[in-house]
């Protein structure tokens, strides 16, 4: 095998494992997401690429240009949004359990200002940087 041959099969291979390592697990993930987007519904729960979590209440798709979702963060706080504005769909929270939880509700986390209960300390005063003084 001459050496022009040689180095052709190994620019080949190179390119190709360049593929399979990076491009084609792009192309898969781009998929799902447009999936994703596509069985959207009202009543789902979305992450915007902006970082907010939203409620979708509606679904507009027009017969040209994008598909417009209108989320809602807060009551009478609704935004329209862009089917690429969309991170992914999120789980619904599920209501926490009133029992399993009683207890720890009224008990201070450990780091917090009221301390840890059981040795007495408390957490150093911070400034606006958060450094301790």
């Amino acid at each position: 095998m001459s050496d022009a041959a040689l180095i052709s099969a190994v620019f080949v291979g190179v390119l190709f494992a360049f593929y399979l390592m990076f491009l084609r697990p792009i192309q898969k993930e781009q998929e799902h997401h447009k999936q994703e987007i596509r069985d959207l519904k009202p009543g789902d729960d979305v992450l915007t690429t902006s970082g907010f979590i939203g409620h979708v209440q509606d679904i507009q798709v027009p017969e040209s240009g994008q598909t417009r979702i209108y989320i809602r963060l807060a009551d009478g706080v609704v935004f329209e949004a862009v089917s690429s504005a969309i991170a992914r769909r999120i789980a619904p929270r599920a209501p926490e359990s009133r029992s399993s939880n009683a207890g720890e509700a009224s008990r201070p986390r450990a780091g917090s200002a009221e301390g840890d209960a059981s040795t007495g300390a408390h957490a150093k005063p911070q400034d606006q940087r958060g450094l301790a003084r």
